[in-house]
């Protein structure tokens, strides 16, 4: 099985897989993209969903580490930076 891992061009959708959490954007404000910059993680709001997806791409994982230490290493940026969440695998596919 081939994984496409750079840009489709010609495509009318967006996707991301990411390990991280979901914060319903109810529960958050203003301030949710400077805490996981300064965090080093990423934010994903696709527009018309009521969330914010917080992590890192799971093909961002460095080739000298295992997946085990690359989702520690997130589940720490996140529990220092928005408290005690669980963290999993967030895949969502969307219009742009």
């Amino acid at each position: 099985m081939k994984t496409r891992m750079g840009f489709v061009s010609n495509s009318s959708s967006s996707s991301f897989c990411i390990y991280g959490i979901a914060i319903d954007m109810k529960d958050e404000d203003d301030t949710v993209e400077g805490k996981a910059n300064k965090a080093g993680l990423e934010v994903w709001c696709p527009e018309g969903y009521d969330a914010y997806y917080i992590g890192k791409s799971t093909s961002r994982c460095p080739d000298d580490k295992t997946m085990g230490e690359f989702k520690k290493e997130i589940e720490e940026a996140i529990r220092n930076s928005f408290g005690e969440y669980k963290c999993a695998i967030h895949s969502e596919s969307y219009y742009s």
